[in-house]
């Protein structure tokens, strides 16, 4: 199954490692900091060639499908990273995952 991120993208649900929530993830930890170095801009004070060179070998590798301010999950899957303006929950609604929790706690009362 695939799911749909938003604009004209969509990936293979079985290469999704993790969705997270943006909101969440701006706060002083790993994904905080993976999400500002993204928002880091030509304009800043101070910017040099370093600068520019890490921001876009990082870039290289997420696709910000998303308006500009709009991002509200950040989705890591095995062939790229996807910034996306449609909520967490809602993806996961989209996704099979809660169907797939459902089968495996219908499988476990069976039991």
């Amino acid at each position: 199954m695939y799911l749909h991120l938003g604009g004209d993208t969509v990936v293979d649900q079985k290469k999704i490692v993790a969705i997270l929530d943006l909101d969440t993830a701006k706060a002083e930890n790993e994904a905080g900091r993976f999400f500002k170095r993204s928002q880091i801009t030509d304009s800043e004070e101070g910017e040099d060639e370093a600068v520019n060179s890490l921001k876009e070998e990082f870039m290289d590798f997420v696709n910000d499908i998303s308006e500009s301010g709009k991002q509200k999950s950040l989705i890591i899957t095995t062939d790229g990273h996807y910034f996306s303006p449609i909520s967490t929950r809602t993806l996961l609604k989209r996704s099979s995952f809660f169907e797939e929790i459902e089968e495996v706690n219908g499988v476990r009362e069976n039991y």
